[in-house]
């Protein structure tokens, strides 16, 4: 299924799905059953668009249960139904583009997390503008935290459990497996089945992976230039980015990989 749809129809899903979930979340506040009839022409269009009908169950559960959009008879259990349906689709068929970013680190790994978060940026991932508007979350780094009062796993799995596709970068570290909080973390994307790249910090190496994870995922360290390439070839794709000229790529990823000539910058 991958790379069978456009990123222009993976928008176009992510706004139904807004839609629909704006409509349950104001289902009480109703006076018409205009805004919902509206919707299911709206899904109609992208369904029939997708040509998903004969192809997917996702799909084939959705028109046999047609009944629950009835703009008359629509309950809430009925949109959260179309919402469940509708993110099968997003997850199965356009599995390749990725919503946001997740970097699970060690708190003692921070500072590089900072960098690589930088990077990220260079390449064309968004900053958060308005709260939680950018396309990374991460535990540690001041713009990207869990928010206040927030019990930390709890929300990265409320962030895994969206309707976002999300991506998760994983620094490993001999603080990352000594870290009861990472390995948690690590847990919630495994039980999760969320893709991931592994990043092996300068202390740490292929041998030293352990637990759940599965270790025969390609992953690289930090500071191997074309590996790096690589990788922010995958994001552009990933998140259809506007190609960074590369000349300015290979300043700003060498800039970046200098930063670990600093033995202050890896305990």
């Amino acid at each position: 299924m991958q790379n069978m749809y456009s990123f222009e129809q993976f928008q176009k899903l992510n706004e139904v799905l807004l839609n629909t979930k704006e409509e349950l979340k104001n289902f009480d506040n109703q006076n018409s059953f205009t805004s919902r009839s509206q919707l299911r022409r709206t899904i109609s269009r992208l369904t029939n668009d997708l040509c998903l009908r004969n192809s997917s169950p996702h799909i084939r559960r959705l028109y046999n249960n047609w009944n629950v959009l009835n703009e008359y008879g629509c309950t809430k259990q009925d949109l959260s139904f179309v919402i469940e349906t509708l993110n099968g689709i997003k997850k199965v068929f356009f599995a390749d583009y990725y919503d946001k970013i997740f970097i699970s680190h060690s708190e003692k790994d921070k500072e590089i997390a900072s960098e690589l978060i930088a990077l990220l940026h260079n390449i064309g991932i968004k900053k958060p503008i308005n709260g939680r508007d950018g396309q990374i979350f991460c535990s540690s780094y001041d713009g990207y935290l869990i928010p206040l009062g927030e019990n930390n796993i709890n929300y990265i799995k409320s962030q895994l459990d969206s309707t976002d596709n999300v991506l998760a970068i994983i620094l490993y570290s001999k603080n990352y497996m000594n870290s009861a909080a990472c390995l948690n973390e690590a847990g919630a994307i495994w039980i999760k089945d969320i893709p991931f790249y592994p990043i092996l910090l300068p202390d740490f190496s292929f041998g030293d992976i352990k637990g759940f994870l599965n270790p025969n995922i390609t992953g690289f360290k930090i500071d191997d230039k074309y590996k790096l390439n690589e990788f922010k070839d995958n994001l552009v794709k990933h998140f259809n980015l506007q190609e960074i000229n590369y000349n300015i790529w290979e300043q700003e990823r060498d800039k970046f990989i200098s930063k670990f000539d600093n033995k202050n910058l890896v305990s």
